[in-house]
């Protein structure tokens, strides 16, 4: 039996995420709300703050897609 990296280091990735979210809701709250602020209604530092917000929960979104589609030729007993 071989040791998948990836699915390991996807783990820590995980579990480092659960913590976060565990020890920083409020934290994690105002930032995602700072993604209403990209209006021109706003100072510079709040438009960028809410553009990076906007980026990493589309970064977050990409990263999913591209790890439940992807194969690895798991169905027809390859190795990756």
């Amino acid at each position: 039996m071989e040791v998948r990296w990836r699915n390991v280091i996807a783990l820590a990735l995980a579990l480092i995420a659960i913590v976060v979210i565990v020890k920083a809701p409020g934290e994690i709250g105002a930032f995602l709300a700072s993604m209403r602020d990209v209006g021109p209604d706003h100072t510079p530092q709040e438009q960028t703050m809410g553009l990076l917000a906007y980026g990493l929960v589309l970064l977050a979104i990409v990263a999913v897609v591209k790890i439940v589609t992807q194969n690895n030729g798991s169905d027809k007993g390859e190795k990756p």
